[in-house]
């Protein structure tokens, strides 16, 4: 499993950044479980989660 941890000023580079994550790992491939969240201590966004690390292009099986 690989683990996504990035922070970011503003919103709409957390955003952009959340977008193209997703374009070149989707979800249905990788298990790609990625969220976005505002950090009021620190005052940042941060986008953490994770995927896994699938190789071969191999699935998930849903349960």
């Amino acid at each position: 499993m690989i683990s996504i941890f990035e922070e970011f000023f503003t919103k709409a580079r957390a955003l952009a950044f959340l977008r193209d994550y997703h374009r070149k790992y989707p979800g249905r491939v990788f298990g790609t479980n990625v969220r976005l969240g505002f950090d009021r201590l620190q005052q940042c966004w941060k986008v953490t989660g994770h995927r896994f690390n699938l190789k071969n292009n191999q699935r998930l099986i849903a349960a």
